[in-house]
């Protein structure tokens, strides 16, 4: 059984670029309907915080959902390339959204796997700027009543000035 899943697995590429009559629909057609799913995996892994790993996660994740889901649609097209590229376009679109809560959900279980409290790059960023932003704002609230010592206001206030 596994090995005829095997087989099936590997026929699916070529099926999947293949029109009606099993015929490749060639390099110029395959190349519109992969590559634009490779740049937006590589742009999410570019712009994505974190480490290496949640990088790759991140761009693998959206990478096979779009392409999957591109190449999948586009198989209604039929013998029609032009209709097949656009169904193949809302395909990656919707394969783009579909590999967001998957790829947030790996990155939750990569960084509880390292001990961490199991949260996603872009909340440890948060929680990071919510502390620095706390840290500040103490620090104005106490400028501000004169708590903290050697700010201008206090040496105006001390020598009279203000």
């Amino acid at each position: 059984m596994l090995r005829s899943a095997g087989k099936a697995l590997f026929k699916l590429p070529k099926w999947l670029l293949s029109d009606p009559d099993g015929k490749f629909i060639g390099w110029g057609n395959s190349a519109m309907r992969i590559v634009p799913d490779g740049g937006f995996a590589a742009l999410t892994m570019l712009q994505a915080p974190g480490d290496p790993i949640d990088k790759g996660l991140m761009g693998g994740a959206q990478f096979g959902s779009s392409l999957g889901g591109g190449l999948l649609l586009s198989k209604l097209g039929g013998r029609n390339q032009g209709v097949s590229n656009m169904l193949d376009l809302a395909g990656s679109v919707a394969g783009d959204f579909a590999s967001m809560p998957i790829s947030e959900k790996a990155l939750q279980l990569k960084n509880s796997l390292q001990g961490g409290p199991g949260v996603t790059p872009w909340a440890a960023m948060e929680a990071e700027q919510r502390a620095q932003y706390a840290q500040q704002l103490q620090a104005s609230i106490l400028q501000q009543y004169g708590i903290i010592p050697g700010t201008r206001e206090q040496y105006a206030q001390s020598n009279g000035i203000a």
